[in-house]
């Protein structure tokens, strides 16, 4: 026949009992982790990237550098009214000094985690987008969400999911080079 040499893949049946996620996954090889794991993962690197000290009491440290600002002011003011303006010109520079120091210091905020699209698996371990390849070889409509937990726009610990339609499939967490958790 002309078409012999073409060789055309027909898709495995599912596995009974499986959803069809899953079913792929099976059959890819892969091993499937407890979406219970990610959720304890996600609270357990909450908990170790909290907010900064002076995040959390910015509120009031707001309030305390403004007292300290008038304070100065008002000084200076006072120092200069009475003859003594050296001492004054050193208030003022103290509170330009203060006021450098504060705007230097950097107010790490509270962690949270996001999900994106990652059609191509850019920005993905690459045993864990080599294992999301052997899935969507077996599945090709599998959508896959790279999650990320971003403090002060700082990317700390992604991990990749695999969805269809309402299932969702772990495949990996990694840390920088390290791999956590790969399928």
């Amino acid at each position: 026949m002309p078409f012999d040499a073409i060789m055309l893949r027909s898709p495995a049946p599912n596995l009974p009992g499986l959803p069809p996620l899953e079913a792929a996954a099976a059959r890819a090889g892969l091993k499937r982790f407890d979406l219970a794991l990610l959720e304890r993962h996600k609270s357990l690197e909450l908990g170790r990237h909290p907010p900064s000290w002076g995040y959390r009491y910015r509120g009031l440290l707001r309030l305390a550098f403004g007292l300290v600002l008038v304070a100065g002011g008002l000084g200076f003011i006072e120092l200069a009214a009475h003859g003594s303006p050296l001492a004054g010109i050193g208030m003022a520079i103290c509170l330009i000094a203060l006021l450098a120091f504060v705007q230097s210091k950097k107010m790490r905020g509270p962690a949270h985690w996001q999900e994106r699209p990652a059609p191509a698996l850019a920005g993905v371990h690459p045993r864990i987008a080599h294992e999301a390849r052997r899935l969507r070889a077996e599945l090709p409509e599998v959508e896959f969400r790279l999650g990320e937990l971003v403090q002060d726009r700082v990317l700390l610990d992604p991990y990749l999911v695999a969805i269809k339609g309402d299932e969702r499939l772990l495949l990996g967490i990694w840390n920088g080079t390290t791999v956590l958790v790969c399928a």
